[in-house]
């Protein structure tokens, strides 16, 4: 499907390079072609009328991996985790960290905060953020661990943005707003995108936006605000 794939003339993004870099470097209405492969942490603010393509298996991951982790009685922790992201929104009291935007994934399955270290348990983490430690009670060996940093994917108050094809996950949203945040935005279009397991909306749209032929499933807060 030819739709599914880049234009000719698209400035061609490796998942290593900065796609805020390469849209501060073009002009408003640009094209832009994300190579295949994970691109992990990318906040874009996009300019009016610029245009994003995956090319077939182009992945934007908002999370940070952990991979050093160390004993401390029957947990294993991460050091040094800084928690990015604000706080918003009301929880129902059983489950009073429903509004953290910080989720940890191991092997791609979320893990439920808990308030207490003592309340640690397998599929549980503590996130200790004056000490800035995180705590879990799974083995993380040989397993990929991940925490959700970015605020967002693609956000700001430019109009007429295009974004295709393309998996976006684990951002770290706050409620009610999305991993594509377009509330400022006007005449957005997203279609054969997938959005999955963000930490409030998956996409967030203002006046005039399309979202079609996507697929937008289990993400923290809700679907698309």
């Amino acid at each position: 499907d030819d739709n599914l794939h880049c234009p000719p003339g698209a400035f061609a993004i490796a998942p290593d390079q900065s796609l805020q870099a390469a849209i501060d470097a073009a002009a408003a209405g640009a094209s832009f072609c994300l190579k295949n492969g994970v691109h992990r942490m990318q906040a874009a603010r996009p300019k009016s009328g610029q245009r994003f393509y995956g090319d077939g298996h182009t992945v934007l991951n908002g999370s940070r991996v952990l991979t050093r982790f160390i004993r401390d009685e029957t947990y294993w922790v991460a050091e040094e985790q800084e928690a990015r992201s604000r706080r918003q929104g009301h929880c129902m009291k059983s489950f009073p960290t429903c509004n953290f935007p910080e989720t940890l994934f191991i092997d791609d399955q979320p893990l439920t905060r808990v308030l207490r270290k003592d309340d640690l348990a397998p599929g549980r983490f503590f996130f200790d953020q004056p000490a800035a430690r995180i705590y879990i009670a799974d083995d993380p060996t040989g397993r990929t661990v991940e925490l959700t940093t970015a605020a967002f994917a693609f956000a700001g108050r430019a109009s007429g943005v295009h974004i295709s094809n393309v998996v976006i996950e684990k951002f770290a949203s706050p409620a009610q707003r999305g991993a594509i945040d377009a509330q400022s935005g006007k005449r957005w279009t997203v279609e054969n995108c997938e959005l999955r397991w963000n930490s409030g909306a998956g996409i967030s749209v203002g006046e005039g936006s399309i979202v079609q032929n996507s697929n937008v499933h289990h993400n923290g807060q809700i679907g698309i605000t």
